[in-house]
């Protein structure tokens, strides 16, 4: 179970500094018009303004791969997913509903019931 939650650990780190390195927002179509292609897209049901100056060379892999004989870290982050800075109400005015209970023989275990919100972390990189 401890590795579990160390890959768990591991994977939100991974996540969060991707997220962080690529300074990309995610995209969302609204609906209505946003989504629906025009006669002279050829029939596109992507709205190309949606995605004007994302490129797939702007990939977390890309950055991966471009830094693969770079110096690594010698000393991991760790990020306890209970030690959340903040939280707030997603788009749809959802509260993430959050509890630190003991689950699966781990204590101190953040168990997000609702998967709605949002949760934020705060952590410096050396």
């Amino acid at each position: 179970m401890a590795s579990l939650n160390i890959k768990l650990k591991k994977t939100l780190a991974a996540i969060t500094a991707a997220s962080m390195l690529c300074g990309i927002a995610p995209v969302h179509a609204e609906g209505g018009a946003a989504d629906t292609a025009s006669a002279d897209t050829g029939g596109s049901t992507l709205n190309e303004s949606l995605v004007a100056g994302i490129s797939r060379n702007d990939t977390y892999a890309g950055y991966l791969n471009s830094h693969a004989d770079a110096a690594k870290p010698k000393k991991d982050i760790v990020i306890n997913a209970k030690d959340y800075a903040s939280s707030e109400e997603d788009s749809n005015g959802v509260k993430p509903e959050t509890e630190v209970q003991e689950f699966q023989g781990e204590q101190d275990v953040l168990v997000w019931s609702n998967h709605g919100g949002v949760i934020n972390y705060e952590f410096d990189v050396a």
